[in-house]
């Protein structure tokens, strides 16, 4: 089990940490998952203006052909996967459904 508080070490890419973030390959230090945490990122990723999920959810409810065609060209960094997207929406449905 990993102890958060006493990380040395980048546990992405193994390289010494001296601030909060690594210098080789960007990942912050990782911090122990909570409940808290999990929500939070959650909601930044929903309610977020720019966020990759709204833009992914607002084009894929208009225009999903843009969406998985822009996706294959290289314009990632502005979409949430769309296989996740799909992934993350059928299950959301079946416990919807299930409710």
């Amino acid at each position: 089990m990993v102890n958060f508080d006493e990380q040395t070490n980048c546990l992405n890419c193994g390289t010494k940490l001296t601030t909060r973030f690594c210098g080789e390959c960007g990942q912050e230090k990782a911090r122990r998952i909570t409940f808290k945490e999990l929500f939070k990122t959650a909601q930044r990723a929903i309610l977020e203006f720019e966020s990759p999920f709204l833009k992914t959810f607002i084009t894929m409810t208009t225009s999903p052909g843009r969406v998985c065609r822009d996706y294959i060209e290289g314009k990632r960094a502005s979409y949430f996967n769309p296989i996740k997207y799909a992934f993350w929406s059928l299950t959301f449905f079946y416990f919807f459904l299930l409710l």
